[in-house]
């Protein structure tokens, strides 16, 4: 577990065992589609709220970078109500504000668990490989592992776990990076 912190109380350390679990099945969650990341993220981020409140720790919402990303949401929801269509542009400016929650979230964690980032990158590090090795078997047979095949129209495009969707290169991308800044 290594917490640094030995503030917690019963009830604070059950919910900061919850929150680092959702945060390390985040990159398995992201495989499975959105709801399941979208889901941990948010209640990791709720439980962050009542960790740092329940333990007057305001500093994290005293950050300067948070409350410029916290006017930028709003900037973005006012500015959603002054579009054509109100309700297709506020789905996706309203809740905008909860990446900015996560990103306090693990920076929550990363204060009090000396651990979190080992292991973090350790889980993070088998999900690469096994999407690797996953779609190096779907470029040499055509098939991964769970038998999905090319689903693309021009069929060179390769899916891995993702099935019909071609989102396997993106992924990488996205994780590679966090990856390597873990790494160093």
């Amino acid at each position: 577990m290594n917490i640094t912190s030995n503030q917690f109380t019963g009830w604070q350390l059950n919910l900061f065992i919850l929150q680092k679990f959702l945060i390390y099945l985040l990159p398995i969650a992201l495989i499975t589609g959105s709801f399941f990341s979208d889901l941990f993220a948010v209640i990791s981020s709720i439980i962050f709220v009542i960790l740092s409140l329940s333990n007057k720790q305001y500093f994290y919402y005293k950050n300067k970078i948070f409350i410029i990303f916290i006017l930028w949401s709003l900037y973005l929801i006012i500015r959603s109500l002054f579009a054509e269509d109100i309700i297709l542009s506020l789905e996706s400016s309203l809740f905008y504000w909860r990446f900015g929650l996560f990103s306090l979230a693990l920076w929550y964690l990363l204060d009090h668990s000396t651990s979190f980032k080992s292991n973090f990158f350790f889980i993070l590090f088998i999900v690469f490989l096994f999407l690797f090795i996953d779609g190096f078997i779907q470029f040499v047979t055509g098939y991964n592992l769970i038998g999905y095949t090319y689903y693309t129209v021009d069929g060179q495009r390769i899916s891995g776990m993702f099935g019909d969707e071609s989102i396997l290169g993106n992924y990488v991308a996205r994780i590679l990076p966090i990856l390597i800044a873990l790494l160093l």
